[in-house]
């Protein structure tokens, strides 16, 4: 990222008032990257996770995850076969409720 930082500053370069600015405008920059990859890192769950929002198993929470990702690009899957994705595309792209199970210890409440 350094290096992408370096380029847009060096464009700006000409531009500035006074030598010291670059170093400003770095500092602010790499601020700013530092706390987006950290608000990224700390929004990313696990398909477990990701099944307990959904109410259903973890299997079927993978194999939905694995469809969002062939359909989408959501979600990645890291090694060992499991998946990571952000809390906000679990929240806004839930199972079709047609396929969740009527009865047993995933069966949505109240029915």
């Amino acid at each position: 990222m350094n290096d992408r930082i370096s380029a847009a500053l060096s464009k700006l370069a000409p531009h500035l008032i006074t030598i010291q600015e670059p170093l400003y405008f770095r500092a602010i920059l790499e601020d700013l990257y530092d706390g987006a990859q950290d608000d990224l890192l700390s929004d990313l769950i696990t398909t477990t996770e990701a099944a307990a929002v959904w109410g259903v198993t973890r299997a079927r929470a993978a194999v939905h995850i694995a469809r969002l990702h062939e359909k989408y690009g959501i979600g990645r899957q890291v090694s060992s076969g499991a998946w990571i994705l952000r809390r906000a595309h679990v929240t806004s792209n839930p199972p079709d409720a047609r396929y969740q199970p009527k009865s047993g210890p995933t069966a949505p409440k109240g029915r």
